[in-house]
């Protein structure tokens, strides 16, 4: 069991505006941050180490990598992930070596982030009981191209359903070009995949952070049937 006292995430960046992007994303679903603008700064800083950590790979002085094989050299089993704007066989394949859990694209999916943080971190206790009760509320709007054309290009969660039951918690994807109205018609064209062409009506919810929303909304789910929507279980 991770101490109190290591109950936060480390990201480990040069860039400032991507420790800050993160910080932003990891505090608001409950997770303390603290960021690093180097892999040295990291090394020098006073112990607690974190629960687990975030690692840029091109950084001047020393990269992701060679940070991440310090680490192991000295017997820390930290749980780590990588990110790298310049993917390749050869860093994937040291990151394994190196017991990495993930490596990411640039800038990275916040789904995949906050996957990785809830393996090792728990959502804090206030955001999980805040949680509670919150299903989308609403009235459901018939699944039809009559249906979706009402719907507001802009970002945020949904909910589609099969008859009365619940079978998919889907959200948009954070870029410009996918809006609650996109991802439903994609749904609605299948270019989404067959799981969700039973959907006979949808709800829907504007959220800044669709990513952690949806987390939220997976999370209360689970809690109270045991499992997540059908359609959300082949994709796990």
């Amino acid at each position: 069991m991770t101490s109190d006292l290591r109950r936060f995430v480390g990201v480990v960046d040069d860039d400032p505006a991507v420790v800050d992007a993160v910080q932003f994303l990891l505090e608001l679903a409950g997770h303390p941050v603290v960021g690093y603008p180097s892999a040295t700064a990291f090394l020098d800083a006073t112990p607690p180490l974190p629960a687990c950590l975030i690692l840029d790979q091109h950084m001047p002085e020393m990269t992701g990598l060679v940070l991440a094989a310090r680490l192991r050299e000295t017997g820390h089993a930290i749980p780590m992930l990588l990110m790298t704007g310049s993917p390749s066989p050869a860093i994937t394949a040291r990151a394994a070596e190196l017991g990495i859990e993930r490596v990411l694209d640039k800038p990275p999916d916040e789904a995949d982030l906050l996957g990785f943080i809830a393996a090792h971190l728990p959502l804090a206790r206030g955001l999980r009981e805040g949680a509670l009760g919150l299903f989308i509320s609403g009235e459901r709007h018939e699944f039809s191209e009559a249906g979706v054309a009402r719907v507001p290009e802009e970002h945020g969660v949904y909910a589609l359903y099969d008859g009365d039951t619940l079978i998919f918690y889907g959200r948009s994807e954070g870029r410009s070009s996918s809006t609650l109205r996109g991802m439903l018609l994609d749904h609605m064209l299948g270019t989404m995949g067959r799981r969700t062409r039973a959907v006979t009506t949808f709800r829907y919810e504007v959220a800044d952070l669709p990513a952690i929303r949806q987390m939220e909304l997976l999370e209360e789910y689970k809690r109270l049937n045991g499992r997540v929507p059908r359609c959300n279980e082949r994709l796990s």
